[in-house]
């Protein structure tokens, strides 16, 4: 028989709260409405509270009023009319250190399962000499490809993401050109080259420091 082969996903960070996906495609001019297609949602004003339901979200939950009734109530949203996908993108074309990019893997893990807690439509990106392969959706192939992914400065950044994008990188790589909306983690104190773009909001990564408090912090 061949011998087995063992495959290690990438450790998944239990994010209580993560502000820089909770914001992601919002922008000014965007209005409220009901949505009860979409009560699993997180971003809205509080509109009634209900009963929990298994499933439901447990940043939902609304603790006071569950103390008061002895049993979890969790809240119903009016919803934005933004679009409620999102791309966890990791740019390997940038220079890593070790230690960074490692750190990337495990944020890029974490916020896509995080993502797809909160409801969202989340899918991988990575820069690849294969279009077809730029983006993966399904949950086992998004960690099987992180658990094996490696920095690879010579790919082209080609097709790159078209919706809202949690683009990782390293500080000093060739700016990338992003959808609005979209956000950026940068690992390390080199100049941030995709600063550039008119209202990109970024989260410094400082690789000395816990990861998962980090991505937790509300993002400038």
């Amino acid at each position: 028989a061949a011998p087995a082969t063992a495959v290690i996903y990438p450790q998944v960070l239990p994010l209580r709260r993560c502000p820089l996906l909770d914001t992601v495609g919002l922008r000014n001019g965007q209005h409220w409405r009901y949505n009860p297609l979409a009560q699993a949602d997180t971003q809205g004003v509080t509109r009634s509270l209900r009963p929990y339901r298994w499933g439901d979200p447990t940043r939902l939950i609304h603790w006071r009023t569950s103390a008061r009734y002895g049993e979890l109530r969790v809240r119903e949203l009016e919803t934005m009319t933004a679009s409620r996908e999102v791309v966890i993108a990791l740019d390997t074309a940038a220079r890593w250190d070790e230690t960074s990019f490692e750190q990337a893997v495990v944020a890029a893990a974490s916020l896509y399962t995080y993502a797809l807690q909160q409801g969202f439509t989340a899918v991988l990106w990575l820069p690849s000499s294969a279009e077809q392969d730029n983006l993966l959706r399904e949950r086992n192939r998004v960690m099987y490809a992180l658990a094996g992914v490696e920095p690879a400065p010579t790919h082209n950044m080609t097709s790159l993401p078209q919706r809202a994008t949690i683009w990782l990188t390293s500080a000093g790589a060739e700016a990338a050109t992003l959808p609005t909306g979209s956000r950026q983690v940068v690992w390390g104190n080199g100049s941030v080259a995709a600063t550039s773009v008119i209202g990109l909001s970024t989260l410094r990564i400082d690789p000395d420091e816990p990861l998962e408090t980090q991505l937790q912090v509300n993002v400038t």
